[in-house]
């Protein structure tokens, strides 16, 4: 599975730098992802909700960042394993500032092995797609709120994003407005009755 693509933030590439190399913000801006710690130089551990379709798992996994040149690039070698699988992949991380903003450019490739995969590999990897596309526009939002992590988003405001991934990168232009409208208003229908199922629930729970 490759990824590829680029992110534009508006914020020189030392303060894009130094929110990529905090784990606390790292941990606050990428969907899933409950903690990340420091365990040496670069090197950091952390665990996360992983969901593709029917598929979810929980997974520890572990970054190592090598070819540090700040505050322009360096690379990436992550391990991740769970009860529904495994995965192994590499990247680049490159900044390109210009007139105080930064195009961030990022490229990888992951191995995915075990249950997960039966997800199948489109699925899987326009989800990888949208947890990179969020987490970036997380990171933006950081950045802008002068360092603070914005909120991470809901399942349902996750499920959503992969589905605008999905129409971005399967529908022709002139039908992806329609087709994100029709699949925004089937994604916040099940979120509302997940919603309401759960305080039933609840309610059915107190009443006894």
């Amino acid at each position: 599975m490759n990824v590829a693509g680029t992110h534009t933030f508006n914020a020189p590439p030392e303060a894009v730098w130094r929110l990529l190399l905090d784990p606390q913000v790292i941990a606050a801006v990428i969907p899933g992802c409950h903690q990340v710690r420091q365990t040496a130089v670069h090197q950091y551990k952390g665990n996360m909700t992983f969901q593709a379709g029917p598929m979810r798992g929980s997974f520890e996994g572990t970054l190592h960042l090598t070819q540090l040149k700040e505050p322009e690039q360096f690379q990436l070698a992550a391990t991740a394993q769970g009860p529904t699988g495994s995965l192994t992949g590499n990247g680049t991380i490159h900044l390109v500032g210009e007139n105080g903003r930064t195009t961030l450019h990022y490229e990888g490739d992951a191995d995915i092995s075990g249950d997960i995969q039966a997800a199948g590999p489109r699925l899987l990897g326009t989800a990888s797609r949208a947890i990179i596309r969020q987490s970036l526009a997380n990171l933006e939002a950081a950045l802008e709120g002068h360092n603070q992590p914005a909120p991470a988003p809901t399942q349902t405001q996750f499920l959503l994003n992969v589905a605008k991934t999905f129409v971005e990168e399967a529908a022709p232009p002139p039908k992806r407005s329609a087709i994100a409208a029709l699949l925004a208003a089937v994604t916040a229908t099940f979120g509302l009755l997940y919603l309401w199922q759960r305080l039933s629930r609840r309610a059915d729970r107190l009443t006894r």
